[in-house]
């Protein structure tokens, strides 16, 4: 996963324009049908400083949900539960622009994909994380949460090490 994080989108044309051929030069390392662009804003509602691991999830409205419903409702509501959640040391919401995603995509020469946000949690140590949901209570109740309002089924999680580097 490649991710690039500015403050302002305003420039993301130019941007695209830049990186062009971004596809070509990186077709041999990756399977760029598997991949996709997300453009959106972060939301950091827990801040922290680069992480060791991060937990991802890319998630889904269900179908009868408006995208302004599922994160007006996911922003004030669901995200209790990253606040709550022991042991991580951030929390972050990125709320997807579909259009603006469906447009970088096609420039670099990716694949799409549809989601409306990632949970991001940062995570000093996956034995850590573990201990502190050990009971699956709290699971349990956000995963009765997102029956509210996320397509479960089509949504996907996985967990990633992270390293970053700047310029």
């Amino acid at each position: 996963m490649l991710e690039i994080e500015t403050d302002s989108i305003s420039g993301l044309g130019s941007f695209l324009n830049a990186i062009q051929d971004f596809g070509d030069r990186v077709a041999e390392l990756s399977h760029l049908d598997l991949s996709a662009a997300l453009v959106g804003a972060p939301q950091k509602l827990i801040q922290s400083t680069p992480p060791p691991l991060r937990y991802l999830y890319l998630m889904r409205r269900k179908a009868q949900t408006t995208h302004d419903a599922y994160i007006d409702y996911y922003f004030h509501n669901h995200s209790n539960f990253g606040f709550i959640t022991p042991n991580i040391s951030g929390y972050t919401q990125f709320h997807v622009d579909a259009a603006m995603s469906s447009e970088a995509a096609k420039r670099l020469g990716v694949g799409t994909t549809v989601v409306d946000s990632v949970s991001e949690l940062s995570i000093e140590s996956l034995d850590l994380f573990f201990e502190g949901i050990g009971d699956g209570r709290l699971g349990i109740e956000a995963a009765e949460d997102e029956a509210r309002f996320v397509d479960r089924d089509n949504s996907v999680s996985f967990l990633c090490s992270a390293e970053t580097i700047v310029p």
